[in-house]
């Protein structure tokens, strides 16, 4: 998504979200999907919305506790 206009610092911003989907397979069994997302302007916002996918993905396999 983009051209959102939010408040950061006290100040408004146009900015948009990194939205993530990831699938985790296990050989045998089955697929899940999970989904993340996060702020564009955040200069950790892909590896933030990647990670929270992957976790999203493996807590329908019971490991997101793990992680």
């Amino acid at each position: 998504m983009s051209n959102i206009t939010r408040m950061k610092n006290g100040e408004s911003i146009v900015t948009g979200k990194i939205l993530v989907t990831c699938t985790v397979t296990i050989i045998g069994l089955w697929s899940h999907s999970g989904t993340g997302e996060e702020w564009a302007d955040d200069q950790n916002g892909m590896t933030s919305a990647d990670a929270q996918a992957f976790k999203r993905a493996c807590s329908c396999f019971g490991l997101g506790r793990y992680f």
